[in-house]
Formats: C-alpha cells, structure tokens, sequence
C-alpha cells in the first residue's frame, strides 16, 4: 500500500472512531471497531451463559464509553465556551481601540481647521 493510500485511509477513520478504538482496546478489546464484525465467528461455540456473561461485559463497557464521551462534549462545550469569552473581549477591546482612534483622529481634523482659522 501506497503512502497516498495509507492517509486515505487514516482520513476515512474520524477522530471519534479512533478515540473510541483507543478507549475500547483497553476496556473490552472485541468491541473496537475491526473485531466487533468478527465476535459471531469468534464465539460460535460458545454457551449460552456464556454468552450472556460477554453481553454482560459489552453493555458495561459500552455505558462506559458512552459516560467518557458525555463527559468529554461537556468539557469541550466549556472550552468552547471559554474561547467565545475570549473572542468577545478581544473583539471590545479592538472596537474600544478603535473608537479611540476614531476620536483622536476627529479631535485631530477639528484642531487642524481651527489651526486654519
């Protein structure tokens, strides 16, 4: 495979994807995203205790995953919240800077055309 190819490939994979493959490979490995497709091959033989016992595990794993990512769009709502702050007083105080600007150079004109005078 071609580098090209190997960052198509990477592209096609969102950050969330990976995020949850990361999360996933430690908490219940057959649940990311390459194996998961493979778990009725992988556990044909298995009984139905078994069975129940693994599906016990996923939906753990699973409400785990589900906290981590509720907890990680609250903190990036913040922080998203914190920039607009910081955009919004950057933002006056530029139109102050520039209000004063406005002000000294119309105070400037009116002094120029009273020089005149």
């Amino acid at each position: 495979m071609t580098q090209k190819q190997n960052q198509k490939d990477d592209q096609s994979v969102s950050d969330g994807d990976r995020l949850y493959d990361a999360i996933m490979e430690v908490i219940e490995p057959d649940l990311t995203i390459a194996v998961f497709p493979t778990l009725d091959e992988k556990y044909k033989s298995e009984s139905e205790d078994e069975r129940e016992h693994r599906i016990d595990r996923y939906e753990e794993a699973l409400d785990i995953v589900a906290e981590l990512f509720d907890r990680l769009d609250y903190l990036n709502a913040e922080d998203v919240r914190e920039r607009k702050k910081t955009l919004e007083k950057q933002r006056k105080v530029k139109e102050e800077q520039e209000r004063e600007s406005s002000v000294e150079h119309a105070e400037e004109q009116i002094e120029s055309i009273s020089d005149d005078s």
